[in-house]
């Protein structure tokens, strides 16, 4: 027999405020266990659409269209038997690749096959128009409204035949109704887009560095989107008359803003859809409005309550759990910090720098650019975010003097890389990365001299200042 999938939750925050302050901060902590669909474990109906931009410029160079193909036969070749798929090639128009008609088929060896043999005739010419082919995954997906529902949408260039609030509209009416993974391939794709993409639906945004890379990476998404067996998990907060609940952020494994999924049950609750769930850890940022003139010294009020409310049969441990609030005079007690909310807080620093930077190279300033990357380059080594330090390592170098300057092989398919991974916040080796020092025995503040730059920097893993492992050694791995 199957095990149970199961949900903890669990609260962080430092509950004493100051009677001047009118905002309550709590980290929520939610892991699920038993929620995959692992061989031989629970598989629930799923449902894939993968979306192939098939414009003109993905024929230039030819490689990236034959990348294209691989990649999606790989996605389909990973998907569980049973699973209901279509591929949709995009264009200014959106047109069933496979099946023919508007419908999807059920995965199995003869109709994998079928697909592939559809993929391989798949060509480029035509515009680009994401919105379109989004509508059509929406239309394909709500013929299964039981299943986990999730796309996969590939493009290598600008939204450029739809206006973009067409695009804004779709995805409003697509919300809710499925996730989505958005992927670019070559240097032609806009971060902003498919940052929005994956904003209003939910799920991912990256892009390959190299075409051949394509092909991994579509099968560890379908693997991550075969491995959800719970449909859907709301977080409810419920909070007393006095209180509001300001909003509720996503910031592990990446800043996802949920306002398009947040919905007011009553005047004292509201709901936070965070969709499919496999075995997994997410931490969420509560920010409470304490509108109440009554604030009791020394004494603990709740200021909310936490439900976890998962769909099926799952079980909660730690539901309810309560934030709370304890009003002090003493500066000891107001000033202290909740260690994940500051590292939280770091974490939008560093996407911060990384923005700027971003925004400060488009606008042909590079001086800046690499002055706030090199900033962004110390918040990195300071958080041991592994994987935004080594894309950082592609755009910018801190010279013998201390100075920052952008690397002569610098270009525009980095700066991208870099832009859509800022949002992330799971860098580390472990996954979560770690204070520097932290699982070292390493005393606070202790220094080392690092072996490429040689200057002094706090102990951890990587140089503050250039970033450079302090091992010596390569960092190797994806990046």
């Amino acid at each position: 027999m199957d095990a149970q999938p199961s949900f903890d939750l669990q609260v962080s925050q430092i509950k004493f405020l100051s009677r001047e302050e009118s905002e309550m901060h709590a980290i929520v902590t939610v892991g699920a266990r038993n929620a995959g669909a692992g061989p031989g474990g629970r598989a629930p109906e799923g449902a894939e659409i993968v979306l192939v931009d098939c414009s003109t410029s993905m024929g230039d160079p030819p490689s990236k269209m034959v990348a294209a193909r691989r990649a999606t036969i790989a996605a389909i070749d990973s998907m569980r038997d049973g699973t209901r798929f279509a591929v949709v090639a995009g264009t200014h128009e959106a047109r069933m690749a496979y099946p023919r008609e508007e419908a999807t088929a059920v995965a199995d060896p003869r109709s994998r096959a079928d697909a592939a043999t559809a993929v391989h005739r798949l060509y480029a010419n035509g515009g680009t128009a994401m919105g379109t082919w989004l509508a059509r995954a929406r239309v394909l997906l709500d013929g299964h409204p039981a299943a986990i529902r999730h796309a996969v949408l590939l493009t290598d260039g600008f939204n450029v035949s739809e206006a973009r609030a067409e695009l804004d509209r779709e995805l409003a009416a697509c919300a809710g109704h499925f996730s989505c993974d958005a992927r670019g391939i070559g240097d032609g794709w806009e971060p902003e887009e498919l940052l929005r993409i994956v904003t209003a639906l939910g799920g991912t945004a990256d892009a390959v560095r190299r075409e051949d890379e394509l092909e991994a990476d579509f099968r560890a998404l379908m693997r991550t989107a075969m491995g959800k067996a719970v449909p859907a998990v709301a977080l409810r907060v419920s909070t007393p008359p006095d209180v509001r609940t300001r909003f509720v952020k996503q910031v592990f494994p990446a800043f996802a803003d949920l306002a398009g999924k947040t919905r007011e049950v009553d005047a004292r609750t509201v709901e936070v859809d965070t969709g499919a769930w496999g075995d997994e850890v997410r931490e969420f940022h509560v920010c409470l409005a304490l509108d109440s003139a009554d604030r009791e010294l020394s004494v603990d009020r709740r200021v909310a309550r936490l439900d976890l409310l998962p769909e099926g049969d799952a079980t909660v441990d730690g539901s309810p759990a309560n934030v709370f609030v304890h009003w002090t005079d003493d500066p000891r007690l107001s000033t202290l910090i909740d260690p994940k909310m500051s590292r939280y807080t770091r974490h939008g620093e560093l996407k911060e720098a990384i923005d700027t930077g971003f925004e400060a190279y488009r606008s042909g300033d590079p001086k800046r650019a690499a002055a706030e990357w090199a900033r962004a380059m110390e918040l990195a080594a300071k958080l041991e975010n592994d994987r935004i330090l080594r894309r950082l390592r592609r755009v910018v170098a801190v010279d013998s003097d201390g100075l920052p300057r952008l690397r002569d092989d610098a270009g525009d398919l980095d700066s991208k890389r870099l832009r859509i991974a800022s949002r992330d916040t799971h860098g580390g080796a472990d996954g979560r990365g770690a204070a520097p020092g932290s699982a070292r025995g390493e005393p606070e503040g202790a220094t080392r001299t690092c072996p490429n730059c040689d200057r002094r920097t706090p102990s951890g893993t990587y140089c503050t200042h250039c970033g450079a492992p302090m091992n010596g050694g390569a960092s190797g791995g994806a990046v």
